[in-house]
C-alpha cells in the first residue's frame, strides 16, 4: 500500500483514529541520529503528520509522546536491541 493510500484511510475514518499530532522534523533528525538509520521518505510523511497512534485498533509505532499507550519508537527499537 502506498503512503498516499494510507494516509486516505486514516482521514477518511478519523473518527476510528487516535494520533498524536504532528512532529517536527528536528525530531525526526534527532530519532534518525539516534537509531543511526534513515527513514524512508513515506515514514517521515506519516511522522510530520501524524506522530503515532492507532486506528481500527491498530497501532502504529512513530515519535511523541506515549499517551495514548502506543510506545514510542525509539525505545521500542533501542529496548529490543538491547535484547539481542
Amino acid at each position: 500500500m502506498s503512503i498516499n493510500k494510507a494516509l486516505e484511510i486514516i482521514e477518511a475514518n478519523l473518527e476510528e483514529a487516535d494520533f498524536i499530532g504532528e512532529i517536527d522534523e528536528q525530531t525526526i533528525i534527532d530519532a534518525e541520529n539516534k537509531l543511526k538509520v534513515k527513514f524512508p521518505k513515506s515514514y517521515r510523511e506519516f511522522l510530520k503528520q501524524y506522530g503515532l497512534g492507532d486506528i481500527f485498533g491498530q497501532e502504529i509505532y512513530g515519535l511523541g509522546t506515549e499517551e495514548t499507550g502506543i510506545p514510542n519508537m525509539v525505545c521500542k527499537c533501542l529496548y529490543r536491541r538491547a535484547c539481542t
